[in-house]
């Protein structure tokens, strides 16, 4: 995913392959050691976090971006842009591209495809209701509800928890750029962050009231 980064915001150079094998070969090691603190159950998972940072981190030296095209607002492209919201979870912007990844997702898991469309249908609505047009049909609004969606999209999961991520990563995705922060994939891994620190505080609670209310705590009559 760094390479891929990378390689669109900096243009080519004797120094861009080297960068790339650094940057991948700290993410990993990165990767790695946050892995073996996640054996305790009180670690958050990594997902995507080590690879934001150090994107962050490199992008500061990136030159600025230029705007977005304007597309125009039609059927056929409001279409194409759920289908980049699969995408450019790859930073594959062509809406083939979101097809063929939709296409695996339902050989693969017929739930986990739906998911996978209803968030990127939702982070591009809630970017048109806030007039992102750009943003929206070039498929940059789904891509976090989209990961959302398909980390909780488990079957033994219930159906509120991929809902509430998707929620979670729509809501979150404008706060970034508000900072001047690249959105990436922080929205996802915050949103994922924020449910299972919820699940944990909501289970801890439930634990800690359990023996008062199965009457162990009570005082024997004597």
């Amino acid at each position: 995913m760094l390479g891929l980064l990378l390689s669109f915001y900096f243009p080519w150079s004797a120094l861009l392959p080297p960068l790339i094998i650094a940057a991948g070969g700290l993410s990993a090691m990165l990767i790695q050691q946050w892995l073996k603190r996640a054996r305790d159950h009180h670690c958050l998972p990594a997902y995507t976090a080590p690879f934001v940072g150090l994107s962050w981190l490199l992008l500061s030296f990136a030159a600025p971006q230029h705007p977005a095209p304007l597309i125009e607002m039609n059927t056929l492209n409001l279409i194409a842009a759920s289908f980049k919201g699969l995408g450019q979870v790859m930073f594959l912007g062509h809406p083939l591209a979101g097809a063929l990844i939709a296409i695996g997702l339902l050989i693969a898991d017929r739930r986990a495809f739906l998911w996978a469309l209803l968030g990127s249908a939702a982070g591009l609505g809630f970017a048109l209701l806030h007039h992102e047009t750009s943003t929206a049909l070039l498929g940059l609004s789904g891509y976090n509800a989209v990961l959302a969606a398909l980390a909780f999209s488990q079957p033994r999961r219930q159906p509120w928890l991929p809902l509430l991520g998707i929620a979670l990563a729509v809501l979150l995705t404008p706060g970034f750029a508000a900072l001047g922060l690249a959105t990436l994939t922080a929205p996802f891994i915050l949103a994922c962050w924020l449910i299972r620190a919820g699940i944990r505080v909501l289970r801890q609670a439930a634990l800690d009231s359990a023996p008062c209310a199965h009457g162990e705590n009570r005082p024997r009559l004597r």
